[in-house]
């Protein structure tokens, strides 16, 4: 009888309650499908614009890290070479070392110089330097013998083919111990294998011109050896060495880029330590 009781009450709350029509639940109702879609293609649509606005920044700073990373690498090469040209000497005839400079050790009589010629190279025949010569500077190869260095080496500058890559490759050779022999001894290390062009060009002479102007005379081939060269001659185009030596060197950077520098350095074609000569 309770239970009776209790749905008798349910029915007659639930029969007072306002009965709403249909209209009011239409009013709430929530987006269309086509909403739903052209908001996605929308999203979609600047997703895709920022990712490709920002892998293209991505890769142009990428690619400009790589060449900055390559002028950098380019730059040191040129300077390291610079370096030993620079300090390129004659040697007419070399009787003893101050012992200041290399205690005990004694050097016969030799001619020396600069010998460049042009070789096989990455664009063919004749298309690269070599070059060989004296430099008074400390050695870079021989560290463990730092106490004992003469600063006066043998060095050289090659660009040659690997068997093993097929790519060309900057080699430097130095050699510790000074003697006639310009092109053999010492230690070899390859510098680069991304360099493909070394040119070294010399300055023979400058013609003075009738307007009063000079004209240089650039040679890529030199060979002291084979030259009337006096150091003590009053004649201004007796030279043993080049006047100046314009150096061009092209590297390709990891993507493939070509990057190119030339460098032009003047020469102390006197004697730059006169107590070595006599």
């Amino acid at each position: 009888m309770k239970q009776d009781l209790n749905t008798a009450m349910m029915r007659n709350s639930t029969s007072n309650l306002p009965i709403r029509d249909k209209s009011f639940f239409q009013k709430i109702s929530g987006f269309s499908l086509l909403e739903v879609l052209v908001s996605m293609a929308i999203l979609g649509l600047l997703v895709t614009l920022l990712y490709s606005s920002f892998s293209q920044i991505s890769r142009t700073s990428l690619s400009v890290e790589k060449s900055l990373r390559g002028r950098e690498e380019l730059r040191l090469l040129m300077k390291v070479v610079l370096d030993d040209l620079q300090a390129m000497q004659y040697l007419s005839r070399l009787v003893e070392l101050n012992e200041s400079e290399s205690p005990g050790v004694q050097i016969d009589s030799f001619e020396t110089g600069l010998i460049a010629r042009l070789v096989e190279g990455p664009q063919g025949a004749e298309s690269s330097s070599a070059i060989d010569f004296h430099a008074a500077r400390r050695a870079r190869f021989y560290p463990e013998w730092r106490q004992q260095d003469p600063r006066l080496h043998e060095i050289g500058y090659r660009m040659q083919e690997s068997s093993e890559t097929g790519r060309w490759e900057l080699w430097r050779r130095e050699d510790f111990y000074v003697d006639p022999d310009l092109f053999e001894g010492g230690r070899d290390y390859m510098l680069t294998d991304r360099v493909t062009g070394f040119l070294v060009e010399l300055l023979e002479q400058e013609i003075e011109l009738a307007d009063g102007g000079t004209q240089e005379n650039w040679v890529k081939d030199w060979d002291t050896q084979e030259l009337v060269c006096e150091r003590n001659t009053e004649d201004s185009n007796s030279f043993c060495l080049p006047r100046a030596i314009r150096l061009s060197m092209v590297l390709e950077d990891e993507d493939g880029q070509t990057l190119e520098e030339s460098l032009t350095i003047n020469l102390c074609v006197r004697p730059c330590k006169p107590e070595w000569f006599e």
